[in-house]
């Protein structure tokens, strides 16, 4: 059985590493979101045609595009989360109890340095 994280060595312990791993993780939802709303537009694609089987319409309003690409982003997002958790134990910070005062910005280089 394989230990989680994956990658132990690429964990949010600075600041440096935690912006680079929350940027790919916003590229990572944003690029799949924006792919499928591509995809919403054309109406041959199979995933127009399962939407408007889904909302029994044979054309699609903008709502109905905005729905799905909500409900489909919000699916995404969860996937990708759990994803990051295992392969770099992301998320933990957002359990923190610690109270926030302060950025010691040394941290935020420690690793070049």
């Amino acid at each position: 059985m394989a230990r989680l994280p994956l990658f132990k060595n690429f964990q949010t312990t600075s600041l440096f590493k935690a912006f680079i791993i929350n940027a790919i993780v916003a590229a990572l939802i944003s690029t799949l979101t924006i792919e499928f709303r591509l995809k919403l537009e054309n109406e041959k694609s199979d995933y127009y045609v399962y939407a408007s089987k889904f909302f029994r319409n044979s054309k699609l309003s903008e709502f109905h595009k905005v729905l799905s690409v909500f409900a489909l982003s919000f699916l995404i997002s969860f996937f990708i989360y759990h994803l990051m958790c295992f392969l770099f134990a992301y998320g933990g910070g957002m359990l923190t109890t610690k109270k926030f005062e302060e950025i010691n910005f040394s941290l935020y280089f420690k690793d070049f340095f």
